[in-house]
């Protein structure tokens, strides 16, 4: 019964400190991206591969986010809408997987939950892609993993880092062999936002046992 009543204690504990907790704070404020921003990501493994985000206001709180890689060649692009409820995916488009240049990409959503500031909720948004001549249904779960301190540039900043389950499964009747790109589909990643700043690093992990994992290394103020 003592334990019982710890372990009640401590889940209770852990709610009252995510209500408290400013989650908002620590997302894209649109008007820190009027102009736009350039956020620098580098892979801890490999010096070499590097990834741009240029990052701006477009339309009144709508943020729009294009993702490039080292030689500026653009691989997605992504339009959110923040709110004071939470943000919420607009839309979302393909055009660079690995090395190979695909048509455009769109993810075309059924279910856009709300990405709420509340982190005792989870997010989960669905939807389906047509790549390389195939359809897949795709889903994101994400929810609240923990809360943690990063340093960047000197300074040190809260950071709560948030756990996404991406899962790609083929539309039926269709002759495909989805083991042939393990390192694209079915992943986990962990997306840690710093105060201030938004995503300051993200680790994916994939079913092939491959870890990506990109930092922020510096921020430009003008695009790229």
């Amino acid at each position: 019964m003592i334990v019982s009543n710890y372990r009640i204690l401590l889940f209770l504990l852990l709610i009252s400190c995510s209500k408290e907790i400013d989650s908002r704070s620590f997302y894209y404020n649109p008007t820190n991206f009027k102009p736009s921003k350039t956020y620098k990501y580098q892979s801890v493994t490999d010096s070499l591969k590097v990834e741009y985000w240029v990052i701006s206001n477009t339309d009144k709180n709508e943020i729009t986010t294009i993702r490039k890689n080292e030689v500026g060649k653009q691989i997605d692009k992504m339009k959110e809408d923040i709110s004071i409820d939470g943000s919420k995916l607009k839309s979302y488009s393909i055009l660079l997987v690995g090395d190979d240049w695909t048509k455009a990409t769109k993810l075309f959503l059924n279910k856009k939950n709300l990405f709420t500031w509340n982190l005792n909720e989870v997010a989960i948004y669905d939807g389906q892609i047509l790549f390389n001549s195939v359809y897949w249904n795709v889903s994101r779960k994400r929810s609240f993993y923990k809360k943690m301190k990063i340093e960047f540039n000197g300074r040190i900043y809260e950071t709560l880092v948030f756990k996404d389950i991406y899962d790609y499964n083929i539309v039926e009747n269709q002759n495909y062999n989805k083991s042939k790109e393990l390192d694209f589909f079915d992943f986990i990643q962990y997306s840690y936002f710093s105060q201030g700043i938004g995503i300051i690093r993200y680790e994916r992990e994939f079913e092939n046992g491959k870890i990506d994992t990109m930092h922020l290394v510096e921020i430009l103020l003008k695009k790229r």
